[in-house]
């Protein structure tokens, strides 16, 4: 099934503004959730909410009539726009051995991952932001989020990389997954993410 969010059918009623009927459609986002889209009058008169995926409200003579659409028939009818919807990002979560800038072994496995998701997007962007746990001094696990963050993009361009395409930053202990108390352990907090978009 195509990727799809709330986002890409926002464009679709301004286009057809100018036209005697307007359409709005909305697809799934992708944790599947639609959101919502309010359809108004020039007057700013609200006509009818759209909030469930795959619903299309029609507008024409100053009303709204909402039609849904099954998921096959949705993507059927909006293929074409569903074909030029960029890909949605990917988030990878690599975890960190205690005290250490060294990935566990399963994280260690994940980087090909990473690079071959990178591969396959034209003009692709890279976030990597390295986290820590509560153990220690703010000051010394923001330097060492960072060093974590650095050690998988000196990784991704020993690969082949292209470093113009990268953003680092390095968050400490600012963005617990797992929510500790000061000077705790924690495996899950020892993180770095990469978004690929």
């Amino acid at each position: 099934m195509m990727r799809r969010t709330a986002f890409g059918w926002l464009a679709a009623p301004l286009l057809l503004a100018g036209c005697a009927m307007s359409q709005v459609a909305l697809g799934p986002g992708e944790d599947g959730d639609a959101g919502s889209v309010a359809v108004l009058n020039a007057a700013g008169t609200e006509l009818a909410v759209v909030d469930k995926a795959g619903a299309v409200a029609s507008v024409s003579g100053g009303s709204a009539s909402i039609k849904l659409m099954d998921s096959a028939a949705f993507d059927a009818r909006y293929a074409d726009l569903l074909a030029g919807l960029p890909t949605a990002p990917r988030t990878f979560v690599l975890y960190f051995k205690e005290n250490s800038i060294e990935p566990t072994e399963e994280s260690q496995a994940m980087m090909a991952e990473i690079f071959a998701e990178i591969k396959k997007r034209a003009g692709a962007d890279l976030e990597i932001t390295g986290h820590t746990d509560t153990v220690g001094p703010e000051e010394v696990n923001d330097a060492f989020s960072l060093r974590r963050a650095a050690e998988v993009t000196s990784y991704l361009f020993s690969q082949g990389l292209d470093k113009t395409i990268v953003r680092i930053a390095g968050r400490g202990e600012r963005e617990l997954r797992e929510q500790t108390p000061d000077e705790t352990p924690s495996a899950i907090n020892r993180r770095v993410e990469v978004i690929v978009r």
